[in-house]
């Protein structure tokens, strides 16, 4: 039986090994994903974060070759890229990657500039547009043909609304509760009884099961359908002043 990994010291172990090798061409580290909002369980990913001065091939397969030497390295994943290519990265998308990243060596906010409220009311708006459209693909076609894969569709779903709800928090002034059982305490203190029963399904495969996967989908649809209007809103109304 493996034992659960210590992520602190194996990102210490590793970044060592990347600044023995790469020095000042690494130009930020941190870490993501469960490991980062300790939710972590035994085989979760690791998301590590990687930022480099330049990027090629070659840059790439020597990091490869470092991350091989680690424990558990087969759960190793992440983001690998260049200081440019992160600065031009579309807004939307940097609001997420910004806030989930834990930092173990440099700054993100030394490579873009912190996300904005506007920001997070796109975030929200199309991280909550691609759940739907999944849903309404899953309701429509998978779920006629493998029950067992439609049901781990369902549960992949739900999970990734945490961060929909996430950004729909900034974006009312609320902060960003980084953990589901932050974003849990805020939804029930809102009262928002959607967000309640999503987050709930999202870790209970059990309570998850016991529905059908066309209420499964119903409740996503709903729930993503108000935050796109709501969101799209507000955006335009920023917008218009």
């Amino acid at each position: 039986m493996r034992t659960m990994i210590d992520i602190e010291e194996w990102s210490e172990v590793l970044l060592e090994k990347l600044r023995a090798h790469f020095g000042e061409h690494l130009v930020f580290a941190g870490i993501q994903g469960s490991r980062a909002r300790g939710e972590a369980r035994d085989e979760s990913d690791i998301d590590f974060v990687a930022v480099f001065d330049a990027l090629d091939a070659n840059t790439i397969e020597r990091y490869r070759e470092i991350v091989a030497t680690m424990e558990r390295s087969d759960l190793a994943c992440g983001f690998v890229g260049s200081r440019a290519a992160l600065a031009a990265w579309p807004r939307h998308e940097l609001f997420q990657f910004v806030n989930d990243t834990k930092a173990l060596h440099g700054s993100l906010l030394d490579i873009v500039e912190a996300p904005t409220e506007n920001e997070a009311r796109q975030a929200a708006a199309i991280g909550a547009a691609g759940l739907y459209h999944a849903a309404c693909h899953l309701c429509a076609f998978d779920s006629v043909q493998d029950p067992d894969s439609s049901y781990d569709a369902a549960q992949a779903l739900f999970k990734e609304s945490l961060f929909v709800m996430q950004a729909h928090c900034v974006a009312h002034g609320l902060g960003r509760p980084r953990s589901r059982s932050a974003m849990t305490t805020v939804a029930k203190s809102k009262k928002w009884s959607d967000e309640e029963t999503i987050l709930e399904l999202s870790c209970n495969n059990e309570t998850l099961r016991s529905h059908t996967i066309d209420e499964l989908c119903d409740i996503l649809i709903q729930w993503s359908e108000r935050i796109i209007i709501e969101n799209g809103e507000r955006q335009r109304v920023s917008c218009m002043k």
